[in-house]
């Protein structure tokens, strides 16, 4: 009986591994998607898009010890 159920988990393993090697991948590019879009807002000076990409609580600290909220950033400050 032990045997049984050692062998239905295993074979029960690949599928689950598959899923979330998928599921993996999909958040992968999805963040990947994200950061191209944040990129692009980025270059393009698109203040909606960034204001939409960005969570209102964002804050980036630059080299020069500067930081800038969401809106400072997105008004190219």
């Amino acid at each position: 009986m032990r045997s049984v159920l050692m062998t239905v988990a295993v074979l029960l393993m690949g599928p689950c591994a598959r899923a979330a090697q998928a599921a993996g991948a999909s958040a992968e590019a999805e963040i990947v998607a994200l950061d191209d879009a944040w990129i692009d807002a980025e270059v393009r000076h698109d203040r909606p898009a960034l204001e939409r990409i960005l969570d209102e609580r964002f804050l980036v600290t630059f080299a020069s010890g500067r930081t800038l909220d969401r809106t400072a950033l997105s008004r190219g400050s």
